[in-house]
């Protein structure tokens, strides 16, 4: 009765671990990947405890099939543990890649002229710097593609596509701005580049030299 009863708590912890393994290597995959998350103690942290489940996981599936994996759980563990923070300290520049190709996929069609999100970035990333509204870019992007617009209605909206694209991706950021006229004093938005979108700048600065 006791042998039953532990090989059942074995399977339990066995598929419980594993189960959990697999969530936390899918929250620390989407998190770096999906959502860029900058934090690296956090990531670091979902990779280690995912690491660390494998290795109940195994423990319990040894236990289960009467087999001794101790010496080679601890290796796994350990070089698992040592993977995830090499990944994770070299996480910015994997994450610049990601976004730069994410950023030459998206192609705005403006006028029957093609201009990918990461080409505008690329030429405007000065104003950026400084920051720009809305209106702002898109007389930019209109006069850097030498593109002469017959229907506002349509194109504008195309053109601004590409901020919120940028920003979905956290290249760029939102702020406001106090001004004033003789009627009062009014916020204005600005688009600012990011920390991480200086990153993507420099990431596409190797690329148009010749680099992957």
């Amino acid at each position: 009765m006791e042998t039953y009863i532990g090989s059942n708590l074995q399977w339990i912890l066995f598929i419980l671990s594993t189960a959990l393994g697999v969530a936390t290597t899918i929250g620390f995959i989407f998190l770096e990947r999906v959502e860029m998350l900058k934090n690296r103690v956090i990531l670091a942290a979902l990779g280690i405890v995912s690491v660390v489940l494998y290795g109940v996981a195994a423990w319990a599936a040894a236990l289960l099939f009467n087999q001794k994996w101790d010496l080679f759980i601890y290796i796994g563990v350990f070089l698992g543990i040592c993977f995830v923070i090499c990944s994770v300290l070299k996480m910015p520049s994997q994450q610049n890649k990601v976004v730069r190709k994410k950023l030459k996929s998206f192609v705005a069609n403006i006028e029957g002229i093609q201009v990918d999100a990461a080409t505008i970035l690329y030429h405007l990333w000065d104003e950026f710097e400084s920051g720009i509204t809305d209106s702002n870019f898109i007389t930019s992007v209109i006069k850097h593609s030498e593109l002469k617009i017959r229907n506002p209605n349509k194109a504008f909206p195309i053109i601004q596509s590409v901020l919120k694209y940028l920003s979905r991706y956290k290249v760029i950021q939102q702020e406001q701005r106090k001004e004033t006229n003789p009627r009062g004093s009014f916020d204005v938005s600005y688009w600012k580049l990011t920390d991480f979108g200086r990153g993507v700048i420099q990431d596409l600065e190797q690329t148009n030299k010749g680099g992957k």
